[in-house]
């Protein structure tokens, strides 16, 4: 979702972020304080006013037959992973996380069930019948070469990290190249498989 942070127009633009989980009374992020809007976002209290708008893009759906879910990525996707993992917990499936820099925040944040893995290789792709990898190109990249040294070939998709401006692609500035052309995160995303991306 895009959502405006600050009171004036610094920052000016809205700032997209991950939404973990939601009802209809409220909406869950897990912020990580890193610049103007981050820090502003971390000092909002329940019942403070929000403007945002979302969801962006398509909705992030389990290949069919999912039973157990690979998930890859680094703290700036861990919304993304979470929510993942929610939604295949919720159906039955099984998850491991593979995560870049691991710490003790991000591990007690993943819910129980949850296997934390520190690496993504041959072992862990094995045991996999599905792969999403969240985070930036070289994240998302390494991810493929992963699986494509260890021979798998289960439904693999990578979600990676482009500047979200405008969250409606009118601005281009979300842009994923693959081998079809090039996609807007925005729009045709965030998730795109894997094999496609270049």
């Amino acid at each position: 979702m895009m959502l405006t942070v600050g009171e004036s127009s610094d920052p000016y633009l809205p700032r997209p972020y991950w939404v973990r989980r939601v009802s209809k009374l409220w909406v869950n992020l897990f912020v990580g304080v890193n610049g103007i809007g981050s820090r502003w976002l971390a000092t909002r209290r329940p019942g403070d006013r929000l403007d945002f708008f979302g969801p962006l893009g398509l909705r992030l759906e389990l290949p069919p037959r999912t039973r157990r879910l690979l998930l890859s990525g680094d703290h700036s996707g861990l919304n993304c992973l979470l929510a993942l993992a929610d939604n295949a917990l919720a159906s039955g499936v099984e998850v491991s996380l593979v995560l870049q820099e691991v710490d003790d925040t991000s591990a007690r944040l993943a819910p129980p069930d949850v296997e934390i893995l520190s690496a993504l290789d041959a072992d862990a792709l094995a045991w996999a019948d599905a792969l999403y990898a969240v985070g930036d190109h070289s994240l998302v990249q390494s991810a493929r070469t992963a699986l494509r040294s260890a021979g798998s070939r289960i439904p693999a998709f990578g979600v990676p990290h482009a500047p979200l401006a405008c969250g409606v692609g009118a601005c281009y500035g979300c842009v994923v190249e693959t081998r079809n052309g090039a996609r807007l995160s925005c729009v045709d995303g965030p998730a795109f498989p894997l094999v496609d991306l270049t």
